[in-house]
């Protein structure tokens, strides 16, 4: 999917989450896919496709580090400056509209 960076600087607001702001990035969603196949271990000849459960508009909590994979590199000079790829299976939550929402990292 491709996600659409909020700001580094601004601010987030909940209280219950406490991360450095260079470790988690928030962004809105852009672009999503229909899902993914995978194998299912039990008996490997079986494939089951998960259809994608985040919604255009959303935005989302993921690892920064997530941003810098492979093939997101690759295809990053199609995105705008601020948008990069990222899987699903990367997003940590998804936030609500509610508000602002504070991240800070507790250790």
């Amino acid at each position: 999917m491709i996600v659409k960076l909020e700001p580094e600087n601004s601010t987030y607001g909940s209280g219950l989450i406490k991360v450095s702001q260079d470790t988690v990035r928030i962004g809105r969603v852009v672009s999503v896919g229909p899902g993914r196949w995978y194998i299912d271990h039990e008996n490997p000849n079986q494939h089951n496709f998960v259809p994608t459960s985040v919604q255009v508009g959303e935005r989302v909590c993921f690892m920064s580090f997530n941003m810098h994979h492979q093939q997101g590199q690759q295809i990053s000079q199609y995105f705008e400056e601020d948008e990069t790829l990222i899987k699903e299976s990367d997003i940590l939550f998804v936030l609500l509209e509610a508000g602002p929402c504070n991240i800070e990292m507790v250790r």
